[in-house]
């Protein structure tokens, strides 16, 4: 028996499990710091991809009474249409920044199932999105989650991945948290969930106002 950290008699796997809570808590804190200090560029709000693209944005929840996790995926056109959408509920124990990371993955498994291949992914998780586009070394709870997202990836024809600020990822939000009344996952192909709609608007609306615009623009 080894004694430490304050206690006595503590059991080799206690000890570890332990230092990976601790560890987590750790990782849960630089994902927050590193919101906080927005070390990189990341959008406010959601915007339409460039034409011919799909944007695909991923998020996560956790639920802690039930001790599960909720995935949220959304893929819009450069109209801001959606195209498909999935809430998936994970009957596992993760943490923050391991379920951002899952969603991350579910997501680009989710645009090759539904045939889309100029992607720009983004998700809220700037641990998650650094360790993908190679900026920062991802944390090693989550270093095969990152590895097989690449992969996955990789079958696409064109892809990018950005980090967008949680307010700009509201709906995607939304269909994570929808998850915790979902026995496994639940797609939505070319129509607009009820649950995120006012979300999905409010994120049109700068759109629909640029196609005004222009469509003012070019009146004689």
């Amino acid at each position: 028996m080894i004694g430490g950290l304050g206690e006595k008699n503590l059991t080799a796997a206690a000890i570890y499990g332990k230092a990976m809570s601790m560890l987590q808590e750790y990782y849960s804190a630089q994902e927050s710091r590193s919101k906080s200090r927005d070390v990189s560029p990341c959008q406010n709000t959601w915007t339409p991809p460039p034409h011919g693209w799909y944007k695909v944005n991923a998020d996560g929840a956790v639920f802690s009474k039930q001790k599960w996790a909720g995935i949220g995926v959304i893929a819009r056109d450069d109209q801001g249409r959606v195209v498909a959408a999935m809430s998936k509920c994970l009957r596992v124990p993760l943490g923050a920044v391991e379920v951002e990371a899952k969603a991350l993955e579910a997501a680009a498994g989710f645009a090759i199932d539904i045939g889309v291949q100029k992607v720009i992914f983004e998700s809220d998780s700037l641990v998650v999105c650094s360790a993908v586009q190679g900026a920062a070394e991802p944390p090693i709870t989550i270093a095969n989650i990152i590895s097989s997202t690449i992969q996955i990836m990789q079958q696409l024809q064109q892809v990018e991945v950005q980090h967008l600020r949680r307010d700009g990822n509201r709906a995607t939000h939304g269909l994570a948290r929808y998850a915790q009344n979902v026995n496994d996952f639940v797609t939505w192909m070319e129509e607009t969930p009820t649950i995120i709609n006012s979300e999905v608007i409010s994120d049109a609306v700068p759109v629909y106002n640029l196609g005004m615009w222009r469509a003012g623009s070019n009146a004689p």
